[in-house]
């Protein structure tokens, strides 16, 4: 093998290493919510690394907790 070719192929497979090696930008912990920007009627939970989107129940609405905590709840 041309010894180029060898090293762009290893050149390529490490740099293919190092990108999957990092992490999603969007990652996040299982089981932590946030609420979606501009409609606090729904919320995303972290399930199997991924957001997914709910709507939060009747009469609740997404809010930011003082220690920074996001989930549906009810008004006060």
């Amino acid at each position: 093998m041309n010894v180029k070719i060898f090293l762009s192929l290893t050149t390529l497979f490490l740099g293919a290493a190092a990108v999957s090696a990092c992490p999603p930008a969007d990652a996040c912990t299982e089981g932590e919510q946030r609420c979606v920007s501009g409609n606090d009627a729904v919320v995303e939970t972290c399930e199997g690394g991924a957001w997914v989107e709910s709507d939060c129940p009747t009469d609740q609405n997404c809010m930011t907790m003082g220690n920074g905590v996001e989930h549906c709840m009810g008004s006060m």
